[in-house]
């Protein structure tokens, strides 16, 4: 019953840009403004990318609920 990670490779930012695209709806429908800061180079990690993204979409999906309608989420 063990989750079975794929280690590789993984540009977080790209994995970021991806994750706000996906609550993306979420964030339109409550009136957000979504804002990203990323550096200009790849920032690279050592990482699961299915998990990478989980984790930074969940983040974004409790942001966007715990956040009052028309907030910032940054």
């Amino acid at each position: 019953g063990k989750i079975e990670l794929r280690m590789e490779s993984v540009d977080v930012a790209q994995a970021a840009r991806h994750a706000v695209e996906s609550v993306a709806p979420e964030a339109q429908s409550r009136r957000h403004q979504v804002a990203l800061g990323l550096p200009p180079e790849p920032l690279r990690v050592r990482a699961d990318p299915a998990r990478l993204a989980q984790v930074l979409e969940n983040l974004l999906h409790n942001a966007c609920k715990y956040t009052p309608d028309g907030g910032r989420i940054r």
